[in-house]
């Protein structure tokens, strides 16, 4: 959630813009209650994000007025949707844990790649936080050389294993 401060700075960043009017006592507040009750866990790199993209597509020739706190939730939602399309595959929750767990997996990585992580950063956050092991690495080799390496030639020119 925004702090009364956090939205001063965003309001004045959108009156700089002409794209809010005077900035009254208490406004940070009731912008700050606003936002709160449709989006919590607005954070201030999506707020700004969002007046970034609202100050370069919206012109007053367009008969543009001024911005509201659903024209931010609006654009909060935009970005991060567009975040998740750009990710394409998610990764998968680990079969082992149950329905409620992927459950909580898959709020985690939507939540964090809506955030501006990749799907691979994501994961391991979502691993850490739900204590999850770092999946194994498993060595692929080609088969030829997995061959090689277990035949042995014999001396007769057959080869044995």
């Amino acid at each position: 959630m925004l702090s009364n401060q956090q939205m001063v700075t965003v309001l004045r960043y959108l009156k700089a813009a002409n794209l809010s009017g005077p900035i009254e006592e208490g406004q940070a507040a009731v912008w700050v209650d606003a936002l709160a009750a449709k989006m919590p866990n607005l954070r201030i790199e999506d707020a700004q994000a969002a007046c970034r993209e609202m100050v370069t597509s919206r012109s007053a020739a367009k008969g543009n007025t001024w911005i509201t706190p659903g024209d931010l939730i609006d654009e909060v939602k935009r970005i991060r949707s567009k975040r998740l399309d750009s990710a394409g595959t998610l990764p998968e929750a680990p079969t082992y844990l149950g329905v409620d767990g992927e459950r909580e997996w898959t709020r985690r990585i939507r939540a964090l790649v809506g955030d501006g992580l990749t799907a691979d950063d994501a994961a391991k956050r979502a691993r850490s936080a739900m204590k999850i092991p770092e999946p194994e690495h498993v060595e692929t080799v080609p088969i030829a050389g997995l061959l090689n390496k277990t035949l042995k030639p014999r001396p007769s020119g057959g080869v044995s294993a």
